[in-house]
């Protein structure tokens, strides 16, 4: 049997996560890409869709007020990737 032992961007993840960062935040500062951060959570048997409530819903307001994406991304701890999915449901929503 093989044992793995987590590198020290994982154990540093690992140690954000449960401070209480963000897992953006988390990865972030580790080092880690959004993908390599799920795979992470999943592995250590970490909840992955733990966005906040209604943030589909402050995407799209904050996205009428003008903000990029990124913007917005920054300002609610999300990937980009979240923001653009929240948009495009909103938008096959309101067709």
């Amino acid at each position: 049997m093989y044992t793995l032992a987590p590198t020290p961007e994982v154990t540093e993840f690992l140690t954000l996560i449960h401070s209480g960062k963000s897992p953006s935040q988390a990865a972030k500062r580790s080092g880690l890409n959004p993908h390599e951060s799920i795979l992470i959570r999943k592995l250590a048997g970490l909840p992955v869709n733990s966005h906040q409530p209604h943030i589909p819903e402050k995407v799209a307001y904050l996205r009428s007020q003008g903000l990029t994406y990124k913007q917005i991304a920054q300002n609610l701890g999300i990937s980009l990737s979240y923001v653009n999915i929240c948009l495009q449901r909103a938008r096959k929503q309101s067709r």
